[in-house]
């Protein structure tokens, strides 16, 4: 809804609107009302929301202040400005000693193919589909959060999460355009 109302070129359409609210009501679903973690779990799902909402803002932003600029050149300069930020406080946690080439390999991987390769992806789908949809994929975080936490804690899967997830896919198809309402069609009067 952000999106939409700070950037008058994004329409919001009925068919979009209920995509949104149906996304909404499936991140609730998914978080569940009494999370069994207590107020850690509802700080972690709040979180979560929060992360949505900064990448959001960050795609209107991106629309309204750098549309004439390269993706490589933006994601080149993000990546240097988060690194330099960081910088600092990773001067601070320096190791003993160096690491191996595991895990040299696995931080080359990951800083490549997980953060600069995918901000070459992001500035590209906010070129050519706009932030309204870019935005979109934050609906997306809450599933993957629940997902990895499977895999990786061990959480369990329940029919909340599952139903939760399915609402949120369809809330991101409607709000996306990628699925329509069928159109009512009259048949032709005759004579």
């Amino acid at each position: 809804m952000l999106v939409l109302r700070v950037l008058p070129s994004e329409r919001l359409s009925v068919t979009r609107a209920i995509g949104l609210a149906v996304g909404i009501v499936g991140v609730g679903v998914v978080t569940g009302i009494n999370p069994d973690g207590g107020w850690i779990a509802v700080a972690g799902a709040l979180a979560v929301v929060a992360s949505s909402l900064a990448y959001a803002s960050a795609g209107v932003y991106g629309q309204i202040a750098v549309s004439g600029t390269a993706g490589p050149v933006l994601a080149t300069g993000s990546m240097l400005v988060g690194g330099l930020i960081l910088l600092p406080f990773a001067l601070f946690q320096l190791p003993a000693q160096l690491p191996g080439w595991e895990t040299t390999a696995s931080v080359l991987a990951l800083s490549l193919l997980g953060t600069a390769f995918a901000q070459l992806v992001l500035f590209r789908t906010l070129a050519l589909y706009g932030s309204a949809r870019l935005s979109l994929v934050t609906y997306l975080m809450p599933g993957f959060a629940l997902g990895y936490g499977a895999l990786i804690l061990d959480e369990e899967i329940t029919a909340s999460t599952l139903i939760g997830g399915a609402l949120i896919l369809v809330g991101v198809a409607l709000a996306s355009g990628t699925a329509r309402w069928p159109r009512r069609t009259t048949a032709p009067v005759r004579p």
